[in-house]
């Protein structure tokens, strides 16, 4: 089940770039699911530098929440792979495709393929997947930066993003028997196809 969700990671992973191939710049921010990968940081400095992220949004008064979400994601993103700041309108720019972007992905796996996600099935897949820990020095900032614990970090905060992984598992049979194939690359791009249409 692990490798299979870790998989399911991966494959998220890839969509959630592929949709951004198309208006590749030099300076495009890393995928989110790369956040923190390979920043050998330890705790003060993704203390300093996530509060400064956090900080740095709320001063740009977005309302929509889940928009402001993105930006600190985003932001954050760029910040810790790239070391370099986005000026607000990036951030504003990339922060809202992903965040549109993402929400057609669920539609799409809601409408199309009548998958339909409890709060059981995404905390269960929460408990069984990530790893929360004190001893995570990224995490830990992160949840303080925001104001959360570590449990509200991944439970509430980034539930959007599990959620997703959730309907990815539910898609995978639905679309293996659709294009008869169980290879996970193809069917990511399959589904992708179908949501540029």
């Amino acid at each position: 089940m692990r490798l299979k969700s870790f998989i399911a990671i991966l494959v998220v992973s890839i969509v959630l770039s592929a949709c951004q191939q198309a208006e590749l710049e030099e300076n495009t921010p890393a995928p989110l699911e790369h956040l923190f990968l390979n920043a050998d940081l330890n705790y003060e400095e993704y203390k300093i530098i996530l509060q400064d992220v956090v900080q740095n949004v709320k001063n740009m008064d977005i309302d929509d929440p889940n928009l402001e979400k993105w930006v600190i994601r985003v932001i954050g993103d760029e910040k810790l792979m790239n070391k370099r700041d986005l000026s607000k309108e990036e951030a504003l720019q990339s922060a809202t495709e992903r965040y549109e972007y993402i929400t057609v992905w669920k539609d799409h796996a809601r409408t199309t393929y009548n998958i339909v996600l409890t709060d059981e099935e995404v905390n269960t897949w929460i408990e069984n997947n990530v790893v929360t820990s004190e001893d995570i020095p990224q995490q830990k900032a992160f949840a303080e930066a925001l104001g959360l614990t570590i449990e509200q970090l991944i439970v509430e905060w980034d539930r959007d993003l599990y959620e997703q992984q959730v309907f990815w598992e539910k898609l995978i049979p639905l679309l293996e028997e659709k294009y008869e194939t169980s290879d996970l690359q193809v069917l990511s791009e399959k589904y992708e196809s179908e949501i540029e249409k």
